[in-house]
C-alpha cells in the first residue's frame, strides 16, 4: 500500500489509508530527528573551533598619556 501511494502520489480511489499515513508521518518524524542529530553536531563542531581559535587580545594604546596632577 505505500509503494503504491508513493508511485502514484495518491492512496487509490479514497482515502489514504491509515497505514500509509502513519508510515509517512513516522519517516518524516525521523527524518526531522537525523537532521537536528546533524546540525546539532555541526554546531557543536564550530562552537569548539570558535573556543580553540579565537583569542582576546589586549589592546595597545597608541598616543601618549600625560597625566596631570593638581
Amino acid at each position: 500500500a505505500v509503494e503504491h501511494a508513493v508511485s502514484t502520489g495518491t492512496g487509490g480511489h479514497g482515502a489514504t489509508p491509515p497505514n500509509v499515513t502513519a508510515a509517512v508521518g513516522d519517516a518524516f518524524t525521523s527524518g526531522v530527528h537525523v537532521g537536528m542529530t546533524v546540525v546539532a553536531a555541526v554546531f557543536l563542531c564550530a562552537a569548539l573551533v570558535s573556543a580553540l581559535l579565537v583569542r582576546n587580545r589586549p589592546h595597545h594604546i597608541t598616543g601618549t598619556a600625560t597625566a596631570t596632577t593638581n
